[in-house]
């Protein structure tokens, strides 16, 4: 004779939505294919396992708390929208109703039942807007500070280009002041950055040998850098050519170099790669529209302890940082934005205690 929760069951196989049944020590003792298809795990692997490792570790502490209120009798339900981790690694929201399933039978104490609405297509929607405000309010700010640090440069140059015209023999001033004006020039440069991303404003993209773009800047950082720091380059033979703006390059270099000396705690090994790749290679991005061209990819990574699990899928997040007060939380998003706007991918490879690997892959400039 079959049970009414076998009937529940029977049942909850063929609703649209996920379904999972959770013991009072918030063991999975059911879930429906629809969850099962939602986690990435099958029947087997869920069945025993904690609801709590399925769950982001940003939602942990609440959704326990909560669901022991449920068990002491104090709500007979509640709605939370949580984050899961599927067995990929990647990251889902569902918006679940957990409720107090009771045992008909009494053979058993009472279960929970959730009902879980998967929302991530929602959710990243919503994330994506409110990105695209945070930088818009970034721009602002960005162009107001430009204005301001131009001001300022202008005043440097001007009075630096007086003080060298009243000099009559003094050839070590005037290297100085030469050094003086080079400095507000490369200061102007950075304003017109500024103001460009305040405007959001696309800069000139052309052709640029990824190899002749990072051999001076490996220099730069090699004196600038931790002296525990070691820089090595291994570019392909020969230079993959991307369709880029140079400045814009140049800036991602920079975070991410920067990014790498502080992961490895100023001491470590970072490899600087260059490659081309087409489609079918194994490290060839995929994503929901085709890529017609060959990519050229930059790789920078480092021999860290690597990104934890659960901040990996904010890295990219306006003002998110793991590096408290020293942290502006603003680095890798701008690295994220001017990847986009050059029409290339970025990718995060990492593994505890072995490093991180970030990907960019940059179109490749076709014949003439």
């Amino acid at each position: 004779m079959h049970s009414k929760r076998d009937g529940f069951r029977k049942l909850f196989e063929e609703l649209p939505i996920g379904v999972v049944e959770v013991t009072r020590d918030n063991r999975i003792r059911y879930a429906n294919p629809v969850f099962q298809k939602f986690v990435g795990y099958d029947v087997d692997e869920l069945d025993g396992m904690s609801l709590l490792a399925l769950t982001d570790y940003y939602d942990r502490t609440i959704l326990e708390d909560s669901l022991n209120e449920l068990y002491r009798g104090e709500t007979h339900y509640f709605e939370m929208e949580t984050r899961y981790r599927r067995k990929d690694g990647h990251q889902v929201w569902g918006n679940p109703v957990r409720m107090i399933y009771p045992n008909p039978e009494g053979e058993r104490e009472d279960t929970v039942l959730i009902f879980v609405v998967d929302i991530t297509e929602r959710k990243e929607l919503e994330i994506g807007m409110r990105q695209r405000e945070e930088l818009n309010a970034l721009g602002m700010l960005a162009g107001s500070i430009a204005h301001d640090f131009n001001n300022l440069l202008t005043i440097i140059k001007s009075y630096s280009g007086l003080a060298e015209m009243q000099l009559e023999e003094p050839d070590e001033l005037k290297m100085s002041i030469a050094k003086i004006e080079g400095a507000a020039d490369r200061g102007v440069e950075l304003t017109k950055q500024l103001l460009s991303f305040g405007r959001q404003e696309s800069m000139e993209v052309k052709r640029v040998y990824l190899n002749d773009a990072i051999r001076p800047m490996a220099v730069m950082f090699e004196r600038v850098l931790s002296k525990d720091v070691k820089i090595e380059l291994n570019l392909a033979k020969r230079s993959p050519e991307a369709i880029v703006n140079e400045t814009h390059l140049h800036q991602v270099l920079m975070n991410l170099i920067l990014n790498a000396q502080d992961a490895m705690e100023r001491k470590g090994t970072l490899t600087i790669e260059t490659a081309e790749i087409s489609e079918g290679d194994p490290d060839f991005p995929t994503r929901d529209r085709p890529i017609k061209t060959d990519l050229a990819v930059l790789r920078i990574c480092d021999d860290g302890e690597g990104v934890d699990p659960e901040v990996l899928p904010h890295i990219f997040d306006p003002f998110f940082t793991t590096k408290g007060k020293n942290g502006t939380g603003l680095g890798l998003t701008t690295v994220y934005g001017i990847v986009k706007e050059d029409k290339g991918y970025i990718n995060v490879k990492t593994r505890p205690g072995k490093g991180t690997c970030f990907e960019i892959f940059l179109p490749v400039a076709s014949g003439d």
